[in-house]
């Protein structure tokens, strides 16, 4: 029995090694699974496919800090002189006006400007028209009108007369800008109606292949938050009809500043002091000639020719005591707008300060320019 014994113990404990090594050791195919990863699911396969196709995370370098602006008396001082105005029979006015500010120019000096601003209806003719030829209608004006432009063209030689005046300021170095097709007050005008103006007024300049403005005056300084909306659907880059009594430099419409330095600028009309007021009046030709032929009169000048002496000098002080403040202070742009009035004294004193040291007569256009690629001074004090 011992014998026996012995023997099935020694099976036993084989069949238990066996058992063992079998449980330890992988079949072939077992093996292959350890060597590799599962295969994810289909879903997995999405999510990591995904995952996959975007660049690694980074850890964002910190913003640039903004630069500051600079010091005030680095600055350049922008004279910009704006009318309002279409010229046709006084285009030879411009013209001499743009020559004189530019003569005896140091070499190597940007040259003095300045901008207009055009109104298209003169280069259409009234849609109620009925004696027009197959040549002329293309320049019949379209509907909806609103109100009637102030000055329809009578004739195609009135059309050719104002496209070729404009034409040659702008060649001569003048920027044109827009005022609009009819001249009338918007600022109760719908979102549509201000839509077909600066569309319709972009249809002529079509018509008689002008370039499209980047800058905008609103007849009668009448504006609305429509007409913002239309400008900046047609790619404008800044707006002049807004009055400020503030000396800052110009800043971007409400929602348009791009961190490039774009957007709709908008540039505000100052106000002055003037002899027999209390206080400020804006700066717009046809305001000052009111309030200062009454102070002239109060003055005791009673001739026409004394008046308008008397006017023209106050006029130059005004803008000379304004152009002081700021050219000591922050330098913000200084307007001149209008429709062309007093000429002499603004080409006086274009003259005499357009030459001096950190001071530039420029057109809006290149101001803007300016403030696209200097956004920090956007609001400077």
């Amino acid at each position: 029995m011992a014998p026996a014994r012995t023997i099935l113990v020694c099976v036993a404990l084989a069949l238990s090694a066996l058992v063992l090594v079998t449980s330890v050791s992988p079949t072939r195919e077992e093996h292959v699974s350890l060597t590799r990863e599962p295969t994810p699911s289909s879903r997995e396969v999405s999510t990591i496919g995904r995952r996959a196709a975007s660049p690694p995370p980074t850890t964002p370098s910190p913003s640039p800090s903004p630069r500051s602006p600079l010091p005030r008396a680095e600055r350049t001082q922008f004279i910009l002189m704006g009318m309002d105005t279409t010229p046709h029979w006084e285009r030879r006015g411009f013209e001499d006006l743009y020559r004189y500010l530019n003569l005896r120019t140091p070499e190597g000096s940007p040259p003095s400007s300045y901008t207009l601003f055009i109104g298209t209806g003169g280069m259409q003719f009234d849609e109620r028209r009925r004696d027009l030829s197959e040549a002329e209608r293309v320049f019949q004006g379209v509907l909806p009108r609103h109100n009637p432009v102030f000055d329809y063209a009578e004739s195609m030689e009135q059309i050719r007369g104002k496209i070729e005046n404009i034409r040659r300021l702008g060649e001569l170095g003048v920027e044109i800008g827009s005022h609009t097709v009819r001249h009338e007050r918007g600022g109760e005008w719908t979102a549509a109606q201000w839509e077909h103006e600066i569309a319709d007024h972009e249809r002529i300049l079509d018509l008689v292949q002008l370039p499209h403005p980047v800058g905008f005056r609103a007849p009668f300084l009448a504006t609305n938050e429509h007409m913002y909306t239309a400008l900046i659907a047609h790619h404008y880059r800044y707006d002049c009809s807004r009055t400020a009594n503030s000396r800052v430099w110009p800043m971007r419409y409400p929602g348009t500043a791009a961190p490039d330095g774009t957007g709709l600028w908008q540039f505000g009309i100052p106000s002055v002091m003037i002899p027999g007021r209390d206080r400020p009046a804006l700066l717009y030709d046809l305001n000052m000639e009111e309030r200062l032929r009454r102070a002239a009169v109060a003055a005791g000048e009673d001739e026409e020719s004394e008046i308008l002496r008397w006017m023209d000098d106050a006029f130059y002080r005004a803008i000379d005591a304004e152009f002081r403040r700021r050219y000591r202070g922050a330098r913000a742009p200084f307007l001149i707008s209008g429709h062309g009035g007093f000429r002499d004294p603004i080409t006086r004193f274009m003259r005499r300060v357009c030459r001096m040291d950190h001071v530039r007569c420029a057109t809006f256009r290149e101001v803007v320019d300016y403030m696209e690629a200097h956004p920090e001074m956007e609001g400077a004090r």
